[in-house]
């Protein structure tokens, strides 16, 4: 019986290795289904994705082509004003609105070559100039934000009397004097109801 037990352990063995091997590979199969659907999931998200950038990249696109558009015809509407200042200017000074004449024609010329262009090869026509005149874009640059600040300092409002005095400010920064009551020749006049 030994024997015949003996023998039937293995089969019982055998069949328990069977069964593990057949819910490993079940466990395998699941597994590289659940991985198949990932990597599918993955690919749609990386299709919509990137559906969704070249709308928006094709949105942004007109939208800029729109704005160099009406940059164009605000260039061009310039330069029928200078135009219009040089006809003005015909009897009074004809090479000065000769000059202006051709001002107005170069505006022109702009405008219809902005026109001509996207806003893409606007931008790299712009980094090929800056490429190979840095001085000059750093330099305009800079004259560019110098204007800005005097405007935008000019704008700005001012502090001090709101009665439109004008205050002189002695060596220690305080008040020494007002216009109105110092006269032309710097003597101290008396204001109304104050003593001597």
């Amino acid at each position: 019986m030994a024997n015949v037990h003996g023998h039937t352990e293995s089969k019982s063995e055998s069949a328990s290795a069977r069964g593990g091997e057949g819910a490993a590979a079940a466990v395998s199969e699941a597994s590289s289904r659940v991985g198949a659907a990932i990597d599918e999931v993955g690919r749609q998200a990386k299709r919509t994705a990137a559906s969704f950038a070249a709308e928006a990249n094709e949105r942004m696109s007109g939208l800029l082509d729109r704005q160099v558009e009406a940059g164009a015809d605000l260039a061009g509407q310039v330069a029928d004003s200078v135009r219009a200042a040089a006809d003005s200017l015909d009897e009074a000074a004809p090479q000065l609105a000769d000059l202006i004449r051709g001002a107005a024609e170069t505006i022109d010329d702009f405008s219809e070559n902005v026109r001509e262009q996207s806003a893409g090869e606007l931008f790299q026509a712009g980094s090929d100039f800056a490429r190979r005149r840095p001085a000059l874009v750093f330099g305009g640059a800079a004259v560019v934000g110098f204007l800005l600040y005097r405007v935008l300092n000019a704008s700005a409002p001012r502090s001090g009397p709101s009665d439109g005095r004008r205050v002189a400010k002695g060596r220690s920064g305080g008040k020494r004097k007002t216009a109105r009551n110092t006269s032309k020749t710097g003597a101290r006049r008396r204001e109304p109801g104050r003593g001597a």
